[in-house]
């Protein structure tokens, strides 16, 4: 559990840095069930500014013109290293907003077809931000 009290919601975004961009903060397991009874289990999040817009379920990778907290959806129709990969945003940033993405636990993805709750993942589809069944989503794990 978290001993730091967080001055804005997990799920608030600012067109400020508010936090050191590659902040962590944990949510623990009763504040996930309590936000989405769908969801257990503890998560972390990082802080990161949005390259790209990024729309909620979105798989949000580095952008590569800026730096490894600065992300854009996945690209659509191409491999991403898992090393690219950052989290996934569980809420709408806007282009050149910070806020917080899920790094760690359950989160409601953007998926394409025939995707089911514990599959592996891969974010090499037809369309940016999704991911579908058959590889693994990974992030650095710093």
């Amino acid at each position: 559990m978290s001993n730091i009290a967080w001055p804005n919601a997990i799920t608030a975004t600012s067109t400020t840095e508010d936090h050191k961009l590659g902040s962590t903060r944990t949510e623990t397991a009763q504040e996930v069930t309590a936000s989405d009874a769908s969801l257990s289990g503890a998560r972390e999040w990082i802080y990161v500014k949005a390259g790209a817009a990024l729309a909620a379920g979105d798989v949000a990778e580095i952008n590569a013109a800026a730096t490894r907290y600065v992300v854009k959806p996945s690209v659509a129709s191409a491999d991403t290293h898992p090393m690219s990969l950052v989290g996934v945003a569980s809420h709408a940033i806007v282009l050149n907003s910070y806020g917080w993405i899920v790094r760690r636990g359950e989160v409601v993805a953007n998926v394409e077809s025939s995707v089911s709750a514990g599959h592996l993942l891969t974010t090499s589809g037809a369309n940016a931000g999704r991911a579908l069944s058959g590889g693994v989503i990974g992030t650095d794990g710093d």
